[in-house]
């Protein structure tokens, strides 16, 4: 249909303007980042939003593997997210030297983070390095998790052909939950070494990657939910045309806040990155 066609046009436009964007970023982190693991870190980075976006157009063209698509989308954001963390490693000179920092200012892991940065009663802990590492092992877990949850559930929805299952209320509730542990812990890693990775614009690559994670999930709910609401429960199935609808409106604005999103990768060409060691 006509419609149908003009929103698909839209995104296409989108993901033109974010993957021209993206390989200008590239060409500058290419061009001053003289640390390969840092650069290539900053690579996958620079790639989340034409992914993203792409990923939106195919399910808009191919709306039947949209189960498949969703789980690509899923898996490459969290993979970005496992790799922000690694760049302020990168920044920080590795585990050992961000823990020593720590140690000489008398500073410790703290735990009132977003979204508990109102809650002064939160735990704190020593900044050695296996407490570090164990904040990055919940990430790397719940990256697995929410993967599986996504493998998962393509082989439900092939196997049972739509999606009138438990599964998938369990399924949705689990990788929200997930989501938000992992954005958690990274907040609370990512305040550990804050002054000093802002001073490579650290803070944009950050909130970046988790927003875009916030969008698409909590954005995959809501249109979900008030499709359910106004055809039923029996009425929404992956096999049925009318659930497209709800498929192109979620990939249209979803493509358009990503080709909108203020994301900044400028390196600032006077910052000595090759200094850095990892």
């Amino acid at each position: 249909q006509n419609r149908y066609f003009f929103l698909i046009l839209i995104t296409l436009f989108c993901t033109l303007l974010t993957t021209l964007i993206s390989v200008v970023h590239m060409f500058f982190i290419s061009k001053y980042v003289s640390l390969r693991r840092l650069r290539n870190n900053l690579y996958y980075i620079a790639a989340l939003n034409p992914v993203c976006s792409i990923t939106c157009l195919f399910a808009m063209i191919m709306p039947r593997n949209l189960a498949f698509l969703q789980g690509v989308i899923v898996t490459y954001q969290m993979i970005v997210l496992r790799i922000s963390i690694d760049v302020l490693f990168n920044i920080s000179g590795g585990r050992r030297l961000l823990s020593d920092q720590l140690k000489a200012v008398k500073e410790d892991i703290k735990y009132q983070a977003f979204p508990f940065c109102c809650f002064p009663c939160m735990p704190t802990a020593a900044p050695s390095v296996r407490n570090i590492r164990k904040l990055e092992n919940v990430i790397s877990q719940t990256c697995v998790i929410r993967v599986v949850l996504q493998v998962a559930d393509v082989c439900v929805m092939r196997e049972l052909g739509d999606t009138h299952n438990w599964w998938f209320v369990c399924s949705y509730a689990f990788s929200a939950i997930t989501m938000m542990v992992a954005l958690y812990i990274s907040c609370v890693i990512a305040n550990l070494n804050r002054d000093s990775a802002n001073k490579f614009r650290y803070n944009y690559l950050f909130y970046m990657v988790n927003i875009s994670q916030i969008l698409y999930t909590s954005q995959r709910t809501v249109f979900t939910g008030i499709k359910y609401l106004l055809l039923g429960a029996e009425r929404v199935s992956l096999i049925d045309y009318d659930y497209f609808e709800e498929t192109y409106c979620l990939m249209v604005v979803y493509s358009a806040e990503v080709a909108a999103m203020p994301c900044r990768y400028d390196i600032d060409s006077h910052a000595s990155w090759s200094i850095l060691h990892v």
